[in-house]
């Protein structure tokens, strides 16, 4: 099942339910956004199991879907953290704090990054200049339902 985050109008855009091939959207049935989507999974999911399964035939009616269009899934979150790993990384962050750089730490560098606003993926990234040293990156999302503290990893 897939899912964007179309501009609405609103700071968080309308959850959309998007077909497999990614031509097709319709907004999702039940959630105006994917925090909304998240809070509420399993009251929606056979909902939006229907949905995804209508757009993938010909029966559907959908708007056809560009991905030019989509917003970030999140556009506003609560919060993200950062785990840095990669040694290039952790020299780049090790620089641009002022540190000694040094190979890797005995664990990794975990950071909270801003989160009120994340850009589009195919929209501009407005920077000021590239001389301010910009760590510029991909990033990969893991989304998790609510984890007390102290969960332990396995």
């Amino acid at each position: 099942m897939k899912f964007a985050t179309i501009a609405d109008g609103t700071p968080d855009g309308r959850l959309h339910v998007v077909s497999m091939d990614g031509t097709k959207a319709e907004p999702a049935s039940g959630s105006l956004t994917l925090q909304h989507a998240l809070e509420n999974w399993d009251a929606n999911i056979a909902t939006w199991q229907s949905q995804y399964d209508a757009l993938n035939t010909s029966s559907a009616e959908a708007w056809q879907f560009d991905q030019a269009e989509a917003l970030s899934p999140l556009p506003r979150a609560w919060q993200w953290l950062d785990g840095s790993a990669f040694d290039t990384h952790m020299r780049l962050i090790q620089e641009a704090w002022g540190q000694t750089v040094t190979g890797l730490p005995e664990r990794p560098l975990m950071y909270q990054g801003i989160s009120d606003r994340f850009l589009k993926p195919h929209g501009p990234a407005p920077f000021p200049s590239d001389q301010d040293g910009i760590d510029f990156e991909g990033e990969y999302g893991v989304i998790v339902g609510e984890v007390p503290m102290g969960t332990k990893a396995a």
